[in-house]
């Protein structure tokens, strides 16, 4: 009945020893928002959590990413925790380029899904990246998507169907600013389908889930519709096709929903 909360922090760590660079940070908090323990991880440069979930054993399984460890570019670090935040092991995944962690879900089979971002596979610029991995955290399976320039991948879900679906944002297809990618799989990371949403402005799809009947719901920020840039929500059917759009925000510029 509690909750798990999982981000980077500037105030301990590698910032106090005059680094200036952030460390991960975990807090279990109890029902009522009273800390439970928290733990700091991290080495003399940048590392942060981008993704934490509960695991089948009662632990955690933490998505950062680090330059402190790995190959000295920035790469995907997986950490898991045992129910008490004591680490069990620590992995980190990637290549010569820069490689980033959005999500990561645990898997049927005990293993876990991870979308981000990579260039290491088309330096410079970045595709789509979707890993499995077994259950210690060791690859399975790497997967990329996207076209000549940049994309992104944020929201991830495991679907009814047993595959993934991804949302982010291309530059490489739609017109010539962001739009909203989504990435529909199945459950060897072989693309199903794609879709890119948007108007003419930067449109950007940050996190994706399937509800309970079917089809998928996504939030992001569009500058496409409404005021400035406005937070959205957008709705699809199972096969991706729009079924409603919303924009939220005021008169400031800035509006997301993630």
């Amino acid at each position: 009945g509690g909750y798990i909360v999982a981000g980077k922090t500037y105030s301990f760590g590698a910032a106090v020893l005059g680094a200036g660079f952030a460390d991960v940070f975990l807090m279990k908090l109890d029902a009522q928002g009273d800390i439970d323990w928290c733990s700091m991880m991290g080495g003399a440069n940048f590392d942060g959590a981008e993704s934490i979930q509960q695991t089948r054993d009662g632990g955690y399984i933490v998505g950062c990413n680090t330059l402190s460890f790995g190959a000295g570019v920035y790469e995907i670090m997986l950490i898991k925790l045992d129910q008490l935040g004591h680490i069990v092991w620590t992995r980190t995944l990637g290549d010569t380029g820069h490689d980033f962690l959005s999500a990561v879900r645990q898997t049927d089979d005990g293993g876990y899904i991870i979308s981000g971002s990579t260039s290491s596979f088309t330096p410079p610029l970045e595709d789509v990246a979707l890993i499995k991995t077994d259950s210690l955290g060791y690859p399975v399976w790497v997967k990329t998507y996207g076209g000549k320039k940049k994309e992104k991948a944020y929201g991830l879900d495991i679907t009814m169907d047993g595959g993934y679906i991804m949302s982010g944002w291309t530059v490489s297809f739609g017109g010539a600013y962001a739009e909203m990618y989504v990435i529909k799989t199945d459950a060897s990371g072989d693309t199903l389908w794609t879709k890119i949403y948007g108007g003419g402005s930067g449109d950007y799809a940050y996190n994706i889930r399937q509800p309970p009947d079917s089809g998928y719901a996504i939030e992001g920020s569009t500058e496409s519709f409404g005021a400035h840039t406005s937070g959205c929500l957008l709705r699809i059917d199972k096969t991706g096709v729009p079924m409603w759009a919303r924009a939220y925000g005021g008169t400031s510029f800035h509006d997301h929903i993630y």
